[in-house]
């Protein structure tokens, strides 16, 4: 996504999150904005697909406690995310959360390419953060399909990369993100690496310094990726 020196000062930007959820306590404590949130379930047994989606209405209602939203992150692993995008991100934004993940942190490739296609065409998001990553590449067309439908709606794709080949980090146009640690362990690409050691989050209620893992240096580098962009287009 290119912006115009106008379109870089006026305009937010727009980043998806597809992840484990959002806790309340920290939009609360920090006054991080979402302007649409939804969760994607499958129902094995049934052999169906759910999506709940909430507007800024329900998820206003839901942070005065008068609404009960499937979005809340029981392990903190999505509030962490955001939350480095929220530090790190020298720019406005604006979050759309996709939980696809459960207290588990498990899920299915296709919440996975349903969430990447609610988030491009129907949210129009300037940037995918996926810090998951999926072994199984029996699913590997659709996930590219639904990358490609995102490159056209000029969407860009960060995926977080582990230390084995894993969808959505090895799909073609998703930008994977590696850590040090992981160099010589993996035979597959890494576009950008994190050399720091530490990185600080959000987690359950205070900031803190925890070990970097590919999941915390993909939001790390999307927010330096836009911060780069924003600084070369103020030099003009």
């Amino acid at each position: 996504m290119t912006y115009t020196s106008d379109q870089a000062t006026q305009l937010p930007l727009k980043i998806g999150i597809i992840d484990s959820g959002i806790t309340k306590e920290f939009l609360q404590h920090t006054g991080a904005t979402v302007a649409a949130a939804a969760r994607f379930n499958i129902d094995w047994q049934a052999k169906r697909l759910t999506i709940q989606r909430y507007d800024t209405s329900d998820l206003g209602a839901w942070l005065a406690g008068t609404q009960t939203l499937e979005i809340d992150d029981a392990t903190g692993h999505g509030t962490a995310v955001v939350s480095i995008l929220h530090r790190e991100l020298q720019l406005p934004v604006i979050y759309y959360i996709a939980k696809i993940l459960n207290d588990n942190m498990s899920g299915s490739a296709i919440c996975l390419t349903e969430a990447i296609d609610w988030l491009s065409s129907e949210c129009q998001v300037d940037a995918i953060n996926m810090s998951l990553g999926c072994d199984n590449f029996y699913w590997q067309a659709r996930v590219q399909a639904a990358v490609d439908r995102a490159g056209a709606n000029n969407c860009l794709l960060f995926g977080a990369a582990g230390d084995i080949p894993t969808l959505p980090s090895e799909a073609e146009g998703v930008i994977s993100i590696g850590v040090a640690r992981h160099q010589q362990k993996r035979p597959t690409r890494i576009d950008c690496m994190a050399l720091d050691s530490e990185i600080t989050i959000f987690q359950q209620g205070y900031w803190t310094n925890v070990p970097i893992s590919s999941s915390y240096a993909c939001p790390q580098l999307l927010a330096c990726s836009f911060n780069l962009q924003a600084k070369r287009i103020s030099t003009l």
